[in-house]
């Protein structure tokens, strides 16, 4: 199951946030237990940096706990190297969210795998020399970015541009 913060609320404290993100997925964890059911936060929003998502899943250790690793969300924001990212995180990651964009005017631009600016090359082969044995899982977000190609061009492209990186 995944779950995902996005921006923490501007009337709570930073730390008040954390903790009750971290209460939140052990209660989860718990709730999974004994079940085939993984609770998986994804790096989103606010919570992007590999500071910040150490010390949730560090507290929030539980075997049906664990971290979906958008790689875009994390490299956009924090330009964390994913090298490092994967050093400190790796334990925590069982699924990884793949997608491209690029700086156009400010504003990023989705595009096809590997036409962008994300350093997805980094990123895998940090995942592959870590022994990394999850899924990976490509998003292509038209609902949320109605101006993105369609689908149809999209996902047929995915498997071709992500064996490059192979």
């Amino acid at each position: 199951m995944r779950v995902f913060p996005n921006d923490l609320p501007k009337d709570q404290d930073r730390n008040q946030t954390i903790e009750a993100i971290i209460k939140g997925l052990l209660e989860l964890g718990d709730a999974a237990k004994g079940s085939k059911v993984s609770v998986l936060m994804e790096s989103h929003g606010e919570v992007v940096s590999m500071e910040m998502l150490e010390k949730i899943m560090k507290a929030a250790e539980h075997p049906n706990v664990g971290l979906v690793w958008d790689i875009f969300n994390m490299w956009s924001v924090t330009k964390e190297s994913p090298k490092e990212v994967y050093g400190k995180l790796h334990k925590y990651i069982r699924h990884t969210h793949i997608k491209d964009a690029k700086l156009v005017n400010g504003k990023e631009e989705y595009v096809f795998l590997g036409q962008g600016e994300t350093p997805l090359a980094e990123a895998f082969t940090a995942l592959q020399k870590g022994g990394y044995k999850g899924y990976y899982s490509f998003e292509w977000e038209k609902l949320w970015h109605p101006e993105l190609a369609e689908p149809e061009l999209a996902l047929p492209d995915y498997p071709k541009a992500i064996m490059k990186y192979w």
